[in-house]
C-alpha cells in the first residue's frame, strides 16, 4: 500500500515522495511510517518516522476531509530559498495544493484542528547569505528537539 500511496502522491505534488507503511489505527485513525518528501532540487525536504492522522467521519459524507488531530514524530523539515529574492524550497507544494481556479470551489475541504510534533526539527537558510556569524540571523535557522501542541481553531 506504502509504494503505491507514493506514486499518487509523487504525482500529485511534482516530486518524489517515499513511504515505508501505511497501517489502519482504531477506528478512524490513518498511521504512516518513515515518510520523506523531496523537493524539486532532489534534496530532503521533509522526513518524518511517524505521522498519525486522526479522521472525522461523519464530514466524509459530505465530501469533507475534518482531520481532528495529525501528530507528527522524528519530522526534519528542510526548508531554504537560493536568494533573498527567491522562493521557498516548498512553495511548489503549497502551489500543488492550492485551487488553481479562484472562481470555483474545490469539492473536498480540508480541516485540521490540532497538530502535535514530539521530536521536532526545522532548519531554515536562505543559502546566499553568510552563515558564519556567532551573532542570531534570520537567515540561518536550525531549532531541534521541538515538542509542540498546537491547537487550530479551523484552519482550511
Amino acid at each position: 500500500m506504502g509504494s503505491w500511496t507514493s506514486d499518487v502522491l509523487s504525482k500529485k505534488l511534482g516530486t518524489t515522495v517515499s513511504i515505508g507503511r501505511i497501517d489502519l489505527g482504531f477506528v478512524n485513525r490513518l498511521i504512516v511510517d518513515d515518510i520523506c518528501i523531496l523537493d524539486q532540487k532532489d534534496k530532503k525536504m521533509l522526513k518524518a518516522s511517524r505521522a498519525s492522522i486522526k479522521i472525522n467521519i461523519l464530514p466524509l459524507i459530505r465530501k469533507r476531509i475534518s482531520v481532528s488531530s495529525v501528530q507528527l514524530f522524528g519530522m526534519k523539515a528542510n526548508l531554504y530559498k537560493e536568494t533573498s529574492d527567491s522562493k521557498m524550497n516548498y512553495q511548489f507544494l503549497i502551489d500543488s495544493l492550492s485551487n488553481k481556479n479562484n472562481a470555483t470551489k474545490t469539492q473536498t475541504d480540508l480541516q485540521i484542528n490540532s497538530l502535535i510534533i514530539r521530536h521536532g526539527e526545522i532548519k531554515y537558510r536562505c543559502l546566499s547569505e553568510k552563515t558564519n556569524s556567532p551573532i542570531f540571523s534570520t537567515n540561518n535557522i536550525d531549532v531541534r528537539n521541538i515538542s509542540a501542541h498546537i491547537i487550530l481553531d479551523k484552519y482550511s
